[in-house]
Parts: structure tokens; C-alpha cells; sequence
């Protein structure tokens, strides 16, 4: 996320006059090469400093016109830019403030390096890259920040194309439940083919379209959360979808064709021909299903896996007492895939989602000694 001069502008003049006796900064401070980074403790500032010095020389040989200048990161228990109420983002793991030239970080966000990563890219952008239209600038953050920190490629592309398939009618994909006749005590083997529906807290709908407009990542955007979500998953489809088919280089080169002609955006159409989406929401969600794979469906159920136990212990139990779930479980299989054939993930080689299951079946001794294996 980064704030938007218009949005420091108001900030400083809602508290212009206190502005020098309010300043938030962490106690800790820790200086290296390019930047000054404050924390609540001197092991996080460290460590943050160390990221900062490992990501920025590869950030700026990954993306083409980029440069760091010289930063500061505070660390803190949520993004402040100064001690007042308007300047707190609650909901975000981050953001920059250019005005500042200081990139605002939450202490305890899950990914704080990708985070990190994801707010120097902000900082980093030179002059071509200000063409992108809408939220697709946190398209291209959230893509280097997944190429720099590549452990947290597959949870973030599951929960930004969740986001944004919830805000298109939800989440379809296919479940199976097998059910080999060993485990059961008649010997006959069953089978359960059914179509998940995963949908978000709210039924908020979007028009995919509307990333290309508004700017979800400003704090001046009058948007919901779960709306910003939404437009930050579509913006990562777009993004993800050019670099599959032109890599960085080729996406700067449609940034640098639209400055050249003179263009203030890149015109959406360009965009959507290079991501081979058109403007109808079917070729949207069809893409964002395309887009997860096998890393990213795992990651999809570990972030919901008590609504597919629900699943599996509500079918199993008729068949067996608890007592004798664990030998059952031994011969069942349970894949969740995206439809037409799409990859598969066996859930039941993930210890989160036993452990859901062990939950849902009432704390079976051995569904415990399964999901600690």
C-alpha cells in the first residue's frame, strides 16, 4: 500500500501544528546502507535491517526503472504515521508514506519481509511505472515481492484470488471423498463427488473491471475491506497473468509505449489483452481458478480448514464409532481440485487439516498421533 500525496497532504494539514511533538518512531534505531530502520526491539530492527540490505539490490536488478532511495522502516504495532487517530491504518500490514520517504510496517504481520519487500517495490518505482491505472501498481508490488521472498508466493496468490473470486459470487472447486472397502467394516469401498462453494464474511460483489479506476491501496480510497481486497486480488491477476506471458521486461514495455504516446494510463484494454482477460467477469473467474495450483489450494485450506473437516467427519461417522476413525482415515482419500481437471491437493497429508478433522470428531486420541506424524 502506499499513501498518496494528496492523502499526506491532508494528514499534515490535520495536524500541522503538532506535527514535530507527535512523531510516533520506535525507541530502537539501527542504521545500514540506504536505510534507518526504528523498532520496539533491537532483535526486530536487526532483522529488518538485514532484509532490507539482502532485498534491495535484488529488487532493483529484478524491475526495470527502479531505484531505492534513501528510507527509513518503522516497525510498530500498527502502522502510524503520526500519534493521531486518522493516520492509523488498522487494516493494513504496511504502507508507504513517499512525502516521508518511510515505509510503515506492522510488528506481528505474517509475512513482514514479503510486506517489506511489497513497500520498497512502492519506493522504488521510477518514473515510467506511474501509468499504471487503478490498483494495478499493488499488482506489480505484490508480484516482486513474491519473486523476492518466494515462500510466501503460494499463500499470498491464494488468499489475493480468494479475495477477489469471493467479491465475483464466490469460490467453486470440486471435492472428493474416497473410501477404500478395507476401511470399512461391510468392505464396500464409497465415493463423494461434490462442488464447494467458498465464500467471504460479506456477499460485497465487484466489477473486475473497477481495478483499472479505483486506487485501493490509497488511505483517500472510500473503500471497504473487503472491497480492497478484492480489487488487490484482481490486480494481481492481471499483473501475474502479463509476466507469465512477457515477463518484467515486456510489462515496462507497455508502461514506456503509453508515456511515450503521451498517455497519463496505460489504456485498460492494452492490459487486458496482455493478461488474455476480456471484460466479461467469466474470464476472470475462470482465470482465477486457472491460477491455483496445487501450493495454493493447500494454502487455501489451511487458511479454512474446519468448513471441509465439517465435510469429512459429518460422511464418515454413520460409517464407524470414533473409536475406529483412525483405521478408517487410513483408507480414505479426500482431493480438492479446480474444476475441468485441475490439479489436486490430498488433504489429508496436511497436518492442519487433520488436526481440524480431529477437532470436528471430538479430540480422538488417534487422529492426534496422525496429525503430529
Amino acid at each position: 500500500m502506499c499513501l498518496s500525496r494528496r492523502c499526506v497532504f491532508f494528514l499534515l494539514f490535520a495536524c500541522a501544528s503538532l506535527l514535530v511533538a507527535c512523531q510516533s518512531a520506535p525507541r530502537v534505531r539501527v542504521e545500514t546502507s540506504g536505510c534507518e530502520v526504528r523498532a520496539g526491539e533491537r532483535e526486530q530492527a536487526e532483522r529488518i535491517s538485514e532484509a532490507f540490505s539482502t532485498l534491495a539490490p535484488r529488487l532493483e536488478a529484478l524491475l526495470p526503472d527502479s531505484r531505492l532511495p534513501k528510507l527509513s522502516v518503522w516497525v510498530q504495532k500498527l502502522p502510524t504515521l503520526y500519534e493521531f487517530p486518522r493516520t492509523t491504518l488498522p487494516e493494513a500490514d504496511g504502507f508507504y508514506a513517499p512525502d516521508h520517504r518511510r515505509i510503515h510496517l506492522r510488528e506481528n504481520a505474517p509475512d513482514l519481509e514479503r510486506t517489506l519487500a511489497h513497500e520498497m517495490t512502492h519506493a522504488a518505482l521510477g518514473p515510467s511505472w506511474s501509468v499504471l491505472p487503478g490498483t494495478i501498481e499493488e499488482g506489480l508490488c505484490d508480484a516482486v515481492s513474491a519473486e523476492l521472498v518466494p515462500d510466501s508466493r503460494a499463500r499470498l496468490r491464494a488468499g489475493r484470488y480468494c479475495a477477489a473470486a469471493f467479491g465475483m459470487g464466490g469460490l467453486r472447486l470440486d471435492l472428493v471423498i474416497r473410501i477404500d472397502g478395507s476401511g470399512c467394516a461391510d468392505g464396500i469401498a464409497r465415493e463423494l463427488s461434490a462442488r464447494v462453494r467458498f465464500e467471504g464474511e460479506t456477499s460485497e460483489s465487484i466489477d473486475p473491471l473497477s481495478v483499472f479506476d479505483a486506487k485501493a491501496g490509497s488511505c483517500s480510497a472510500r473503500l471497504s475491506t473487503s472491497r480492497k481486497k478484492a480489487l488487490y486480488g484482481c490486480a494481481d491477476l492481471v499483473i501475474d497473468r502479463i509476466l507469465e506471458r512477457r515477463g518484467f521486461q515486456g510489462l515496462h514495455r507497455i508502461a514506456k509505449t503509453a508515456s511515450q504516446r503521451g498517455l497519463t494510463e496505460i489504456p485498460r484494454q492494452w492490459l487486458l489483452d496482455a493478461a488474455g482477460l476480456s471484460a466479461e467477469q467469466e474470464s476472470w473467474q475462470q482465470a482465477l481458478i486457472e491460477g491455483l495450483g496445487e501450493a495454493e489450494l493447500a494454502e487455501l485450506v489451511r487458511m479454512q480448514p474446519m468448513l471441509l473437516a465439517e465435510i469429512l467427519v459429518d460422511f464418515l461417522q454413520p460409517l464407524l464409532g470414533e473409536a475406529e476413525l483412525e483405521s478408517l482415515l487410513q483408507a480414505t482419500s479426500m482431493q480438492l481440485s479446480a474444476p475441468q481437471a485441475g490439479p489436486a491437493v490430498e488433504l489429508l497429508t496436511l497436518p492442519e487439516f487433520v488436526r481440524a478433522v480431529r477437532a470436528r470428531a471430538g479430540g480422538s486420541a488417534a487422529l492426534q498421533e496422525r496429525a503430529d506424524s
